[in-house]
């Protein structure tokens, strides 16, 4: 429920901090590897008193591989390296690969192992069809796609089962393969499924189909009433939650009012309620229906904290309270509860989530406040450290450090602070995101105190791009029936696309994604049944040039028509549209 991410991002990221004698050292590794491929490990050294000789090896199966090795001056470190996984077969699946950290001086040795495991990668294959909403006797069209954990297209042969009609050792040119059956006049209305399968019939993935007959009655004679039914809805946003409260720093969370069809409802009151009606707020909705509250956290000191959101009806107040059944109100409320996190010398940190999706390529500043207390602190302590990490795709792809002068009053200094040798304040660090990510990006911030390690982690959500930009384009907005238009792409050159144009209103009828950046894993869109539903469904090659346009005659129909595409490049991999492309059909 809480930092899905966070909750999946504790085994791959294990930081060892020996604080015991006064040398401190960290060592931070994914602990999912890929084999073969390039990974990093971050290490620190604090108060060293000589220099060290650092090695890092892998056991596998008994056998050491030498992942790098390294001199560590006398004076503090913090230095990330690059290193290859071993490309090699593990056959003993009971014992998991060890790696160890050994930083040898003159008196002082280091020593820590951790156990990783090898991650295995598989291709993945998407399904594309024309419509999946298909009549008897109609042809449907439709492609494979194959790429690899990297999105790159993979050229491979393997048995494609498709129902009705099944097709065998087919080869992926260029990771696509275009297929098409007929479905007979009298095929069974119902659902069917078109199966990838490889390896003695071993599913990788799976398309449906459904085979209806369209049919339109109308009566006349209509009488219609319009009722309520269902309530409004205030719910916590649990991508953005932390599973804590940190004394001393507020506790931030977001909520969403929807209403009974699940639309946002702007301007209107969300009733806060902690501890069983202990203390109530209300906040407002934005105009996507959504709102932030910070809970006071310095002079709290219960073990746990119980909060309640419910929609607080304007005409509520004036009318007979409501008695709520339990299933009534679980209906319209939602509960969190969060426990409060531990710390021996009462010294926190804690990284402000960004509550909304963050662009590719762009940076952003990401708040980070902290309390560190005397004990914490220890005598005679003038700077502090802080240092970060950004892991995505088993993989430490970010690293810094934050230095604090805590010699002079920071100029954030906080007034509210419960105890007045604690020491308040926030920093800022700016994180560029990558290019490209197919899974959300974790940041880890992290402080080596001389007694205790004190960390903070968020789960960012991210846009879904990725590394090959893809642009499509009409070259007129609108256009009547029988007019021609060309459609204008732009993508890697020597890229291969599928194309395809449906008309819009098809999305009223059926809610699921289209094959776009918009999804971690592409999906295809649903298409309604409707009479000149696709435009266009097709494949074309980009030239030299990066570009290429296509003409088209438009369809004998008033529509508004969406267009997207993807595209696969040896270059630059998978690449599709994030927003459709436009065109209105007129028929004046």
């Amino acid at each position: 429920m809480f930092q899905r991410r966070f909750l999946c991002w504790v085994p791959i990221l294990g930081l060892i901090g020996g604080v015991v004698s006064k040398p401190q050292h960290a060592f931070s590794i994914p602990f999912v590897l890929n084999k073969g491929k390039n990974t990093t490990a971050c290490i620190n050294f604090l108060n060293l008193e000589e220099p060290l000789h650092l090695h890092v090896y892998m056991e596998i199966d008994g056998t050491n591989y030498t992942m790098f090795t390294d001199e560590i001056p006398a004076r503090d470190t913090f230095r990330c390296k690059e290193f290859q996984v071993p490309d090699v077969e593990i056959h003993n699946y009971f014992k998991h690969p060890v790696i160890t950290m050994e930083a040898t001086g003159q008196e002082l040795v280091i020593v820590e192992q951790r156990t990783v495991v090898f991650n295995i990668y598989s291709n993945l294959y998407f399904v594309q069809l024309d419509r999946p909403i298909h009549q008897p006797g109609q042809k449907v069209h439709f492609r494979v796609i194959s790429v690899d954990s990297q999105f790159q297209p993979v050229k491979e042969k393997g048995p494609y089962l498709g129902h009705p009609n099944v097709w065998y050792n087919l080869t992926a040119e260029h990771g696509v393969v275009s297929l098409e059956f007929t479905l007979p006049n009298d095929v069974p209305l119902g659902t069917y499924h078109i199966w990838v399968v490889k390896n003695s019939l071993h599913i990788v993935t799976e398309q449906i189909i459904e085979v209806k007959k369209y049919e339109h009655e109308m009566d006349r004679k209509l009488n219609i009433t319009v009722t309520e039914e269902g309530t409004a809805k205030a719910t916590f946003d649990n991508e953005f939650l932390q599973p804590f409260f940190k004394p001393g720093i507020p506790y931030v969370f977001a909520m969403t009012l929807r209403d009974s069809e699940g639309k946002p409802m702007s301007n209107e009151v969300i009733e806060l309620q902690y501890n069983d009606n202990e203390s109530i707020q209300n906040v407002i909705t934005d105009a996507e229906g959504k709102a932030q509250y910070a809970f006071d956290t310095s002079r709290y000191d219960k073990p746990s904290l119980v909060i309640t959101v419910k929609y607080k009806d304007k005409e509520e107040d004036e009318e007979e309270p409501v008695k709520y059944s339990r299933e009534m109100f679980f209906n319209t409320h939602d509960v969190l509860k969060v426990y409060r996190f531990y710390s021996r010398t009462k010294s926190y940190v804690q990284v402000d989530s960004l509550k909304k999706q963050l662009s590719c390529g762009k940076t952003y500043d990401i708040n980070v406040r902290y309390v560190l207390s005397h004990e914490g602190l220890g005598d005679g302590a003038r700077n502090i450290t802080f240092y970060y990490l950004m892991v995505s795709q088993d993989k430490i792809v970010r690293s810094g450090e934050h230095l604090v002068n805590i010699s002079e009053k920071l100029p954030c200094f906080m007034a509210m602070a419960q105890d007045k040798n604690d020491l308040h304040g926030n920093f800022s660090l700016s994180v560029t995101m990558p290019s490209q990510y197919t899974s959300d990006p974790c940041i880890v911030v992290y402080s080596m105190l001389p007694s205790e390690v004190i960390s903070s982690t968020i789960c960012l959500s991210i846009e879904k791009c990725f590394k090959h930009q893809v642009s499509l384009s009409f070259s007129a907005p609108e256009g009547a029936p029988g007019s021609d238009v060309n459609l204008v792409l732009k993508a890697d050159p020597k890229s291969l696309c599928g194309l395809q144009i449906i008309d819009s209103s098809i999305l009223l009828h059926e809610k699921k994604e289209q094959l776009t950046g918009e999804g971690q894993f592409p999906k295809v869109t649903s298409l309604r049944y409707a009479f000149p539903d696709i435009w266009y469904f097709d494949m074309v090659t980009v030239g030299e040039s990066g570009s290429a346009s296509v003409t088209l005659r438009v369809p004998n129909a008033g529509a508004q028509w969406q267009a997207s595409m993807f595209c696969l490049s040896e270059e630059s991999g998978f690449g599709a549209t994030i927003y459709p492309s436009n065109f209105t059909s007129t028929l004046y």
